[in-house]
């Protein structure tokens, strides 16, 4: 006996209307980040890229951009990177420098102007930058802090007085996001580039 059903366009259609629109909603099936902790998104998170040396995603826009910090207390180092939606894509800013407001509870905030890095080997200069530095001796011993960037642009648009609390882990306590041993490498994430 064959129990074969035809496929009734009626349902067919709504069908593929409700998949169109979860796939809408959501950020789609091949994405790299997981979905534990960090920097969320209504169900899912974002990792920053150098979440392994101590970055932290600071959302600009809702799902529009992010920049990551990573400080380095050895040197008194902080260092800015700008990442598309999704933290996956580098984005260019033409912001010559960005300054940050640090506060760590001393009697007057850090004024810190992060200076736009120049690479040959992506082509990126001053004024058209997706990487930023500046180094105090107040940061030397740091490992937390509030901070405020003054006004940052990104992908054609001006972010101003964003606030940020950056933690970074102890020695030894892992950055393993997902610890699902899963490779996310090759996985795309929507990013405009």
């Amino acid at each position: 006996m064959n129990t074969f059903m035809p496929i009734q366009p009626k349902r067919l259609g709504a069908t593929l209307l409700l998949v169109s629109y979860a796939a809408l909603v959501s950020c789609g099936g091949a994405h790299d980040h997981d979905h534990g902790d960090e920097h969320s998104h209504e169900g899912h998170v974002h990792v920053a890229p150098h979440a392994d040396e101590g970055g932290i995603l600071v959302e600009l826009g809702d799902h529009f951009a992010n920049a990551e910090f990573i400080l380095d207390p050895e040197k008194g180092q902080l260092t800015m990177y700008t990442w598309g939606g999704h933290a996956k894509k580098s984005v260019r800013s033409p912001s010559k420098s960005v300054v940050v407001s640090i506060d760590m509870h001393a009697d007057q905030p850090l004024e810190l102007e992060l200076l736009a890095q120049e690479s040959k080997l992506s082509g990126e200069t001053v004024g058209d930058s997706s990487h930023f530095v500046a180094s105090d001796e107040a940061l030397v011993g740091a490992h937390h802090f509030h901070g405020l960037i003054r006004s940052v642009t990104v992908l054609g648009s001006e972010f101003t007085d964003v606030k940020f609390d950056y933690d970074l882990p102890a020695e030894g306590e892992g950055h393993d996001h997902d610890g699902d041993g899963h490779d996310h490498e090759g996985e795309g994430d929507g990013d405009e580039g």
